[in-house]
């Protein structure tokens, strides 16, 4: 479940896989992905169902995720490296 949630955290916070996906040519494929890949909560559950194979673990995962953002990621995002 850690692999889950370090591989979901890293697809949300790693900025060229973001970069990629603009350049995508497709509309419905590139706000699918882009969708996917914003928000901590919603790829921690897909990647956690797609790896797991259990929808109630993934829920828990998504959960996870939502308290992370709640708790440490106010945090995360006041932290400047000038």
């Amino acid at each position: 479940m850690i692999k889950c949630f370090l591989l979901s955290w890293m697809i949300v916070r790693f900025e060229p896989i973001q970069w990629l996906l603009e350049l995508l040519p497709n509309k419905l494929y590139k706000w699918i992905l882009i969708t996917l890949t914003s928000c901590l909560k919603c790829s921690n559950f897909w990647i956690s169902f797609i790896f797991i194979h259990d929808i109630f673990i993934a829920s828990a995962m998504a959960f996870i995720g939502m308290l992370y953002e709640k708790t440490i990621g106010t945090w995360e995002t006041k932290i400047n490296f000038n």
